[in-house]
Parts: structure tokens; sequence; C-alpha cells
């Protein structure tokens, strides 16, 4: 396996050989060598035959081997081969319902809450699973498999020696089954524990050896298979229905296994025709994100050891949930194929397993792609060879494959292969950053929340970090357009210090601690509701999610709003844009606090004038806050200039209310915050009620916006409900829309911002751009205005 630690990078490669040809050093690492060809029945019996010698070789893995200065010391990691190679290493049964070593039912691979919260077990928790009852006892004897063929007493006395009650199992068959539950699909001791079942992982110096719970490459082949197979029969329109069984006619056609090159191809063939046909109409959205997904899943699964990252990893947990989800949604009940063959153990390792395996491993190294490829041509060597004996067979094999990987152009068949599926990959189109909707928090709550447990290191963080949320959507930050590291964590394992059994030990770990902090009110975590148990009962936590959407847009928590009453005269006019003032409780008169935040950009007449004495007109005022999620108001009185204020408990909204004179004091009655239009000396923002359109000279921040953004759907959009609060205050709809709007209009204006500072930071010719430092400028002053993090 390739491991930057152990091995060059490219770079250091193409220096160190002076050249300018770029150099792919992980596959040259990991192309397979030819070290020893044998040969032996397919049966458990005839395959134990080769653990002898592999103990052997284990005893000697302590010997330090010396290079140069350094004492080498090998360690055995994993185990790693297709379905049946793993199975017999990890002791699980071949078939039946407990195929996945990882040990959950066959019947609830599609059931996605139950898999994610399985935890795998290592060679040891498998042995001493075994060596709790007596029977496996029986292995002394030559049978290897020592849980089969029980009679109804042992299986009995099995089951009681596990603390299992028996007393109302009255049949074999029920017998049986329990202890098969029991096992988890368990049938013998881990190969390497064979001889010596009672003795520990420890000393046979196998500590922490694992056996690959997936197998990415048959895994990925046999779903694109499925879905090719299975799509046709899930579209309404039948002349695309037609062209996707042509297709997979000449794809997939009646090949029982396609190779792993061949399943990419066809794969982004597949998203690119499907594309094609939803900007038509005549496919669904969620079937083009479906292929679109798969698609990404496996250009990270193939993707090389450079690029695994805390962000890719993130990206491929959401991904592969996204697959579950969709393949439900859009599929459901297969029709061509079985329930079992769609949603067995393929669709299970892929969509629980991959991430996991990703945390400590580049999967490249373990998809076995180049091994396909040799043990093809073995095969076919072996099929040419005349002569049929088995000493002729392997003697040939062995000389002829050796001078074929030798053949330079067998390299560049290879090469050319990958370069063309690369090729095409990119003309699909980029996705962005991973969106879970309203519809999929609100109704799928449950498997979000035990999505969310296996990326507990990338919540712990906060909010803000590595996801955010919109008002509507959660948005993870896992896009290529995202930093790969963030100072925040969470690190990037590696196999070499950690193991998978570990690694999601210490992310369940972290789980704990999420749902502690957020029962303190200390966390944010990405779901409406959390659930949990107390005492036995089921209890929701309110997860504040709804206060992390105003946090995202403005903060303004600690912003006060208030404004004196004035005497009118002539030039006072109304003001319908409400103003976000700043006040201080302890010290209400600081005229230097009480102007206008965007006094750089907006007229010089716009700012706010300063506390004066009050007059008789009653005044009310409002802070421009994001109203959608407001506590339970409390009122408070201020002796200081008849100040009455309205806090509120989640300090979320702002409000404030003057008193009128002595003579009205009684008479006055406290009235919504939309319910009294704003009166001021001066025009804080200018706005009209009947055209839309920015005016001249005197701009407001959606005027600015437009200027920032363009006049785009949203902001136009936001600008229409702006004027229909002003005119219907009392209606809650509008306001809530408009809320929403605002909230989007500002994550809009930050990105914006971010856009404009990443440009100027990587452009060499700054006097050139004018245009983007004024609108860099304007962004910010909107951004600070607002009370949003742009930093």
């Amino acid at each position: 396996m390739y491991d930057a630690a152990n091995f060059m990078t490219d770079n250091e490669y193409q220096t160190l050989a002076r050249t300018t040809s770029s150099t792919n050093v992980q596959s040259i690492v990991e192309k397979p060598q030819l070290y020893i060809l044998g040969r032996s029945a397919s049966k458990d019996i005839d395959q134990i035959s080769y653990t002898e010698a592999m103990i052997k070789d284990l005893t000697q893995l302590t010997n330090k081997i010396r290079y140069g200065d350094v004492d080498l010391i090998f360690k055995l990691r994993f185990f790693s081969g297709d379905g049946p190679a793993r199975q017999f290493e990890a002791g699980q049964q071949r078939g039946g319902n407990y195929s996945c070593i990882c040990g959950v039912e066959s019947k609830s691979h599609m059931n996605l809450e139950c898999c994610y919260q399985m935890m795998p077990l290592d060679l040891e928790d498998r042995r001493k699973l075994v060596v709790e009852g007596s029977c496996w006892r029986k292995i002394k004897d030559g049978i290897i498999n020592p849980f089969q063929n029980l009679k109804k007493e042992e299986l009995i006395d099995e089951l009681e020696e596990r603390g299992v009650d028996t007393f109302h199992m009255n049949l074999k068959s029920r017998l049986q089954e329990e202890l098969t539950s029991v096992l988890h699909g368990i049938c013998r001791p881990p190969a390497l524990l064979m001889t010596q079942p009672d003795k520990t992982s420890t000393e046979m110096n196998i500590e922490g050896y694992e056996v690959m719970p997936c197998e990415p490459l048959h895994d990925i082949c046999n779903i694109v298979q499925n879905i090719i197979t299975e799509l046709p029969h899930h579209v309404e329109n039948k002349e695309t229905k037609a062209e996707l069984e042509n297709f997979c006619s000449k794809t997939i056609g009646d090949k029982n296994q396609i190779k792993g090159s061949d399943a990419r191809h066809f794969a982004i063939q597949l998203a690119q025709y499907v594309s094609t046909e939803q900007q038509h109409n005549k496919i669904s959205e969620d079937t083009v994100n479906l292929i679109q997904v798969l698609v990404e899943i496996i250009n990270i699964a193939y993707s090389s050891e450079e690029k695994r990252s805390p962000r890719q990893i993130l990206r491929l947990y959401n991904l592969t949930f996204l697959f579950g989800v969709l393949t439900k949604s859009v599929i459901g009940t297969p029709v061509k194929i079985t329930t079992r063959k769609l949603y067995g153990c393929h669709f299970h390792s892929l969509v629980v397993h991959l991430p996991e395996v990703y945390r400590i491993i580049n999967t490249k190294s373990i998809l076995c792609e180049q091994e396909e490829r040799s043990f093809g041509s073995l095969r076919r060597i072996a099929e040419t060879t005349t002569n049929r004996k088995p000493g002729w067979i392997i003697d040939n094999t062995i000389i002829r494959y050796n001078a074929q990987q030798k053949s330079d152009d067998r390299c560049d068949s290879f090469a050319k292969q990958d370069s063309t599926i690369s090729r095409q990959a990119k003309r699909l189109p980029h996705r962005k950053n991973t969106i879970f909707t309203k519809k999929l928090l609100s109704g799928k709550s449950s498997v979000v929340q035990s999505h969310l447990a296996r990326i507990a290191d990338f919540i712990i963080p906060g909010d803000q970090i590595w996801w955010h949320y919109d008002g509507e959507n959660v948005v993870f930050h896992d896009s290529i357009d995202e930093p790969n590291f963030r100072l925040e964590g969470p690190p990037l394992s590696n196999y070499r210090s950690t193991s998978l059994k570990k690694e999601i030990t210490n992310v369940n770990r972290i789980w704990e601690s999420c749902i502690a902090t957020v029962k303190l009110q200390k966390l944010i975590v990405p779901i409406l509701r959390l659930k949990t148990r107390e005492n036995g009962k089921l209890v929701f936590l309110d997860t504040q999610i709804r206060s992390a959407a105003v946090k995202s847009v403005a903060k303004i928590s600690k912003e006060k709003a208030i404004i004196p009453p004035k005497k009118p005269n002539d030039n006072e006019q109304e003001v319908e844009e409400p103003a976000l003032i700043p006040y201080d409780q302890e010290s209400c008169s600081n005229q230097e606090e009480q102007t206008s935040i965007l006094s750089d950009i907006l007229p010089e007449q716009n700012k706010c004038p300063p506390i004066q004495e009050s007059g008789k007109n009653t005044v009310t005022l409002t802070a421009e806050v994001h109203h959608a999620f407001v506590a339970d108001p409390v009122w408070t009185k201020s002796s200081e200039q008849g100040i009455q204020i309205i806090s509120s408990c989640g300090d979320h909204d702002v409000k404030a209310i003057l008193k009128t004179s002595d003579h009205q004091k009684e008479k006055t009655e406290m009235k919504p915050v939309h319910a009294t239009k704003l009166t001021a000396k001066r025009k804080l923002f200018v706005t009209s009620q009947g055209n839309t359109e920015p005016s001249s000279g005197k701009k407001t921040p959606l005027d600015l916006a437009v200027q920032l953004l363009g006049k785009t759907p949203e902001v136009l959009e936001c600008i229409k409900y702006k004027g229909l609060v002003q005119n219907h205050p009392s209606h809650a709809p509008f306001s809530m829309k408009y809320d929403k709007l605002f909230s989007k209009l500002q994550i809009d204006i930050s990105a914006k911002y971010h856009e404009l500072k990443n440009k100027l930071n990587n452009s060499e010719m700054h006097e050139n751009m004018e245009k983007e430092n004024a609108d860099l400028k304007i962004a910010q002053k909107l951004l600070d205005h607002w009370g949003v993090y742009y930093f």
C-alpha cells in the first residue's frame, strides 16, 4: 500500500528523477507483483491448508529489519479481497442471512438507521464471541464449522452457556435461528486463529488486525450494473424508457459481471444522458441526482492518496447517505431484479462501509482493479496452455505473465483507458455543496440523526465551520470549492496509527459529547430536533438550529434599537424601512454610536440623528432582524427619557417603543411591532412603495444589493415582499416570506464578499480591478450593517 510517509510523492520523484513528465508513484508502488502461484480446491478445508504457513510468517514479522540507520518493524493491519476470501478470513458464513461480515442481517441492509448503528468487530472480538460457548472445541477434532449440524440438546446447551433463555424455544429450527442471530453469522474462529482459538490476537501478533468490511471494486461494479438494469422500469416517459433499455442491452446485455473500468465508463455515460433528458423535462430531478451522486462516489473512491482530506471524507459520507435515500425514493421496490440483489450486500457495503474505510485508507489502494486485470491475464494464460498438467500450467503461467507485465504497450493501454474515463467525467456539471432539504430533515429526521452520528467529528466544531443552516436547508461545506482542511478539525487519520474499530469508537464518543453539549445549549447540530433517551424514555431536544439561521445572516443579538421622539415640523416624513441603531443600556446618550453604519456609502443626509429630549409624538422603531423565530417577549421599563423597551428572551429580536407625553400616558396601549409606521426627523433609508427600481442619489441597502448582485430573481423577490410587508405590516405570511428571502439575500452578499476577496488576493493586477475593490467595499459595509460574520 502507498503511504506518503514511506514513499516519495509525485513531486519528490519528479524532482529526484529530473524529469518534466508526471509520474504516478502510487500506481507504481501498488502494481501487483507475482510472488507465488499455488493451486487448491475452493472448499474451506482446502483453504485452511495455508494457515499454518501464514502463522509462521506472522512470527517472523516481529524480527526487525535494518535499513541504513532505521529499524523497520512490520505489522499486519488488515485483509482485503473479494467476498468469499474476506468471509473465510473473518470466519463468516458464506451467503445466507448474514453474508456481510459486519453482522447485519440481509433483510436489514436497506434499513440505513439499523446499519449505521452497527459496531464493527475486529478479529479479537470475533474470537471472543466464538469461545463464549463450548462447541468451538470441536475444531481440535478437525471440524472446522463447529456450529453446523448441531443436535437440539447441543443447541440448548450452547445458548444457555451464552446466557440465552431457551425455555420457550421448542423447535430446533428456532434454536438454530437464535444461535445464528447471537453469532451474527460467525461460523468459526478467524482463519489465523483457527489452529489455536484459545490464544488471543496479541499472543498471535495480530492485535488490531481487521478484515475490510467492504470490497469497493465489486461493490461499485454490481451497483452500476443493477442501476442500469433497473432504472428503465422507473421512468415515466416512454421514449426515455426505450433509450435506457437500449443502453442497458448494449452495455450490460447478458454479462454476469462487468469490469471495473467499464462500470466507471457506463456510469458517466448514463449521467450525461439523464442530465440531457432532464433539461427537456423527460426525467425527474431525483433520478439525475441519483446517477450524478453515484458518479461522484466512484470518483472519490478512485482518487489518489494526496486528495484524501477531511473535506473529501465528509463529502463521501454525505454522498453515500444521499445515494441510499435517493435509491429508495427513485426505485423503491425493484421490478427487473430482486429486492435482495438491489439492496443486498453490495449496496450495504457502499452506503455504509465505504466512507468508514475511507477515513483511514485511500480506497484506491484496495480497489484491486490492477489485481482484477492481473487475474484476467492469469486466467487467459492458463486457458491457452496446451499442456494441462498442474506443474506445466504454473510454470508456463509465471513466465508468460511476467513477460506481459514488462510490456510497455500494456501499460500505455491502461493509461489511455483511465485518461478516456477522466475526460468523460470532466464534461459532467460541477456539483456544489451537499444540501439536506427541509423535506429530508423533517420527513426522515431519525435516519438523518443516525447519519450525523457518523460524522460527529465534523459537527462538534459548531455551525458555520463544516455546515450552516440557511433558514430552510442544511448546507454542508464539502464541495471542491471549500477548503480541504480547517483549523477547527477534525485531523486526518491513517491506517498506520489507527484501526477501523478505534476510529468509529472515537466518533461515537464524540457524538455522545455532542448530545451532552446540546443539552447544555452550548452546541447547535444540523437537525430540527434531536432524539435521545433519558431513564428509558424518549426525549426530544431543541437543537437551536433556528437560531443558527439567524446567526448565519445577522449577528445582532446584542444590538438594541431606539430613536427619540421629536416634535414634528414641515420636514418630517415617514420612515418605512426599519432602522438599525446601536443601543447601549448603560449609556444611551453616546451620539457617536447613533450614526448609521453605512455612513461611508450612503448619502450624508441618511445618517441617523442623535438622541434628544422626548416630545409629544409616539415613535415606534424595530431593528432590521430575522423575525422567523422569536422567543416570548419580556417587558422592562426605564425611567430615563420616558423610554419603554421590549426585549426578547432569545435575544434574537429587538423592539423599542417610546412613551407619549404626560397627558397621553394613561391612554397609550402597546401595539404590535408593525402596527404603527415609523416617523423621524430625517429619512434614514429612501424607499418607494410604487416602484422597486433603485432611486437615484439616495440608496437603500437593497439598492446596494441590486448594484452588487444584479437584478436577480432572488433580489427582486426580496424587494417585492419588502414592499408588501410595508403596505401590510400585520400580515404574518408576508413577514415570514420576507424574513426568509432577506436571510438568503444576506447569505448571497456574504458569498459575494468572499468571492471578491479571494479574487483580489489571488490577483497580481490590483490596479486594473477598481470595480472589484468598490464592490468589495459595498459588500463589507452591508455585512457590517447587518452584523453578518464575513471573516
